[in-house]
């Protein structure tokens, strides 16, 4: 009986083991995707390779490969350097790639309808990977050395390049009033949002100048899977410029 409980046992830990691993080839193969897409698409400046603002991306090429991309989020410093992607649902792409296939780690999104160039408030959600992939990299704001090292984002758009400064760090309840949808022009003199999510950090952040008005909240699960708890990382627009063929 014993030997028949101890086969049945390893079986198991064999089919978990089997199954993990396939897990782990579909996280391999996803990440594998996104590297290669950067390197098609993303161009560096020739005068200053090192400079973000800087950066180039090939909208056309990523219009004919899924119409829904409608910007690239790049925080240096970290893994995040994803398109972003709207589609006709909110979580559209909650479990689908840039290419629109199914994709266990999913896509940067935003809400269904949003405006990234435009709206003054754009929530942008990805996946907590164990891998350290897609927006996993948000909970180490917590610690304020690893967010002070990081003040700026960058997000970029068909007509335009934005840079971002860190404004405020906090964890909320995913029905926490900062996930509402609100599409209304950024409007420079309008600072209630901007003043409400700094009263929330729980890093002491620089103050901004040149404040547009727009403001991107990153967003992922805060702790296991499943969980309510959102980690979110809040990104002010100060700079931009047109992009010029």
């Amino acid at each position: 009986m014993r030997k028949l409980v101890n086969a049945v046992l390893v079986s198991l830990l064999l089919a978990l083991l089997i199954l993990g691993l396939l897990e782990l080839q579909k996280y391999v193969k996803d990440d594998a995707e996104n590297i290669a897409l950067r390197d098609q698409v993303v161009k560096v400046s020739k005068e200053d390779p090192g400079d973000p603002f800087d950066r180039f991306i090939d909208f056309d090429a990523l219009k004919q490969m899924n119409p829904d991309i409608k910007g690239w989020v790049y925080v240096p410093g970290t893994s995040i350097d994803y398109p972003i992607l709207v589609g006709r649902t909110d979580t559209e792409y909650l479990y689908k790639n840039y290419k629109g296939r199914y994709s266990s780690i999913g896509a940067i999104f935003s809400y269904a309808g949003v405006d990234v160039t435009y709206d003054s408030h754009v929530c942008l959600f990805g996946h907590n990977m164990i891998s350290g992939k897609m927006f996993s990299e948000l909970r180490k704001y917590k610690e304020e050395g690893y967010a002070l090292d990081r003040l700026k984002a960058y997000v970029y758009t068909p007509d335009r390049t934005k840079e971002l400064s860190l404004v405020s760090v906090f964890s909320c309840n995913k029905k926490d009033p900062i996930f509402e949808v609100v599409n209304k022009r950024a409007d420079s003199s309008d600072v209630t949002l901007l003043n409400s999510v700094r009263d929330r950090s729980l890093v002491r952040t620089p103050e901004v100048t040149n404040y547009s008005g727009q403001i991107y909240s990153l967003a992922t699960c805060d702790g296991y899977n499943g969980t309510s708890k959102r980690m979110t990382v809040h990104y002010a627009v100060t700079r931009e410029k047109y992009n010029i063929d």
